[in-house]
């Protein structure tokens, strides 16, 4: 199958779960299909936030996963060559292209990575701030969003939850589920570990990750220190703003972003994620779990995932809540082994590389037994009649009075 991948940007897979989880299942397309990547005009934005070298380095990633990269427009991109199927991360990258693709390539498979619901997202932060305008603007992303997915043939959801939601909307949707792939490493010796150590980690561009933090420095923390005087927190992600840089004091350590989180993941004592709104899968959770780390997370943290509270992963929504469980960890060596024990287990039978793979090729396999949706007659007609008016009719107009150039 030749595929043409569409994304607003290179993936950067050491700043983003989302980037980490959309980079490895473009790799595992690479494996069995001719896949070419083609980004949107945000490349310039990605290069001046991040530097050109750095740039430079997710596009080698790329194209040392055997994926080509487009250097043409996404439109041209479409208009050029042949392709089986187009995939879209995200429906905003979908959003202007999508009848350019039904137009110019009909017989392609259009597919809409969802990589999260947004809407769902907004609604839950809207839900939190009881704000009427950002109840305004979720519904504004829901209409668009699903009128997005009602176009395409196959919507790929990150969790059963977001399937489930997605179909409550619309039984005609099409969608299959592909979750976030984790390396799981052999469960460590607890010993070895930083007592009385918490680490978060999540990239400070996405805002569920700013409220996180910023409620769990000023509500959690001084509960937690009052009970374990010595605790630190370690906050690690890319971007993060003047007011995540401003949380950091005696016990908060800012780090901002690293290379590489393994060090990190093996040293913290256990992995908090106090998220207040959100939706889809947390990568930060599971890669948590996969390296040996308890969490303590609330109801938002562990959305799609089937996680067994008080098992596998403890939860609270409120502060107090919160702080105890995170003290409960620190102080008591039987649940703590426990809970980071069966954590690690629920990870290694779910979300390795090799069964997720497996999952892709057979979504992909089934793919064109799907017929392609055909684009509106009214806007059919719309691309068409001036292509056909050009091709027939103006031309000869343009050869005899020529291009109209003039001598200045």
């Amino acid at each position: 199958m030749k595929l043409l991948v569409i994304s607003q940007c290179y993936p950067m897979p050491d700043r983003s779960s989302g980037d980490l989880r959309f980079y490895q299942l473009l790799k595992i397309l690479a494996r069995d299909h001719e896949v070419r990547f083609c980004a949107r005009s945000d490349l310039g934005w990605q290069e001046s936030f991040f530097g050109e070298a750095t740039i430079r380095k997710y596009e080698e990633g790329l194209t040392n996963a055997g994926i080509g990269i487009e250097l043409d427009e996404p439109l041209a991109a479409i208009q050029n060559s042949v392709y089986d199927a187009v995939l879209f991360e995200f429906y905003h990258s979908a959003e202007s292209l999508l009848d350019d693709v039904r137009f110019s390539r009909p017989e392609a498979r259009v597919v809409v990575d969802s990589v999260d619901v947004a809407y769902d997202r907004l609604l839950s932060k809207a839900r939190l701030t009881g704000i009427p305008a950002d109840l305004d603007a979720a519904n504004a992303v829901k209409r668009t969003e699903l009128e997005i997915y009602a176009k395409a043939d196959l919507v790929i959801a990150v969790t059963d939850d977001d399937k489930k939601l997605l179909l409550t909307e619309s039984t005609a949707l099409h969608i299959e589920v592909v979750p976030n792939i984790h390396e799981v490493p052999p469960l460590d010796d607890a010993a070895l570990r930083s007592p009385n150590t918490l680490v978060f980690v999540g990239s400070f561009l996405h805002e569920p990750n700013i409220d996180a933090m910023l409620y769990f420095c000023n509500d959690v923390f001084p509960l937690i220190v009052q009970k374990v005087p010595n605790v630190r927190v370690k906050i690690i992600g890319s971007s993060p703003t003047p007011a995540i840089k401003d949380l950091a004091r005696d016990g908060i350590e800012v780090i901002g972003f690293v290379p590489d989180v393994k060090p990190y993941l093996e040293s913290s004592y256990v992995s908090i994620a106090p998220l207040r709104y959100g939706s889809g899968i947390k990568g930060k959770i599971g890669e948590a779990m996969a390296y040996g780390l308890p969490v303590v997370t609330t109801t938002i943290g562990i959305q799609g995932f089937g996680l067994t509270p008080s098992k596998d992963v403890l939860v609270s929504d409120t502060a107090e809540g919160f702080a105890q469980l995170t003290c409960d960890l620190l102080q008591d060596p039987a649940l703590y082994q426990a809970i980071r024990s069966n954590g690690w287990s629920f990870i290694r039978e779910r979300f390795t590389g090799e069964k997720i793979a497996k999952d892709v090729g057979g979504i992909f396999s089934r793919l064109s037994d799907i017929r392609p949706k055909r684009l509106a007659l009214g806007k059919y007609l719309r691309r068409a009649l001036p292509q056909q008016l050009n091709r027939h009719v103006l031309w000869r107009f343009k050869g005899m009075f020529g291009t109209g150039a003039s001598g200045q």
